[in-house]
């Protein structure tokens, strides 16, 4: 098991933005932090109101937006739009390649995310959008499926072998994860503990052996 602490993960400030990165992105290069199987990102991103990135292309890239606090505005060149706001996520598979932008339409309140990006299994499809409502991440002490291959219990389907699970422990609650499936874990607050290691809030936990992509 080999664990990332938040104060190692690469930073940017550009004033309207303050992000914190697991992988290596943008100017910040870490070689042996290139991401983990088909996982390439996962970034943790403070949007300050009324700003935001302009349009920008992706392709071939399955890219999941957790909204911790406030909302993201989204517009993309396949003529997809929308608001998502915290207790949903927004998931964008570029596909073949398009064009979007994402900003924090309030003018007071900053927004919070966590952008976590996948390679796809295949290339060059059609791209999709698509936002779902996961008021049940309320609910304590229990695993919630985000996305996963085929939608399994109402999660939303992605392009790749791969499941984003979350959970909400209350103090003192225990909660076990499937050791067959080897992954990579990341606690966003608190403090959490295994049965050899503690670790607190912004921390990326990796298995020792790789994930079973396809």
């Amino acid at each position: 098991m080999k664990i990332h602490r938040a104060d190692d993960r690469g930073m940017a400030e550009h004033g309207w933005l303050h992000s914190r990165y697991s992988f290596s992105f943008a100017e910040y290069h870490h070689p042996d932090r290139m991401g983990f199987g088909a996982l390439r990102v996962i970034n943790d991103d403070v949007v300050e109101p009324g700003t935001g990135f302009e349009m920008h292309p992706h392709r071939d890239m399955e890219i999941i937006t957790i909204v911790m606090r406030g909302a993201v505005a989204h517009k993309d060149t396949a003529g997809n739009e929308g608001i998502t706001k915290a207790g949903q996520i927004q998931y964008m598979s570029a596909g073949s390649g398009l064009y979007h932008s994402e900003s924090n339409p309030s003018k007071s309140e900053p927004l919070e995310l966590f952008q976590i990006w996948i390679r796809p299994d295949a290339k060059g499809v059609q791209p999709r959008y698509a936002q779902r409502d996961c008021s049940e991440l309320g609910d304590r002490n229990r695993w919630v499926a985000l996305v996963s291959p085929e939608g399994e219990g109402g999660a939303m389907p992605i392009r790749q072998d791969a499941t984003i699970l979350s959970a909400r422990l209350e103090a003192g609650k225990r909660k076990r994860r499937n050791r067959a499936t080897e992954g990579c874990s990341s606690l966003s607050r608190g403090r959490c503990a295994s049965a050899t290691q503690c670790w607190d809030g912004g921390t990326r936990r990796r298995s020792k052996r790789r994930m079973r992509w396809r």
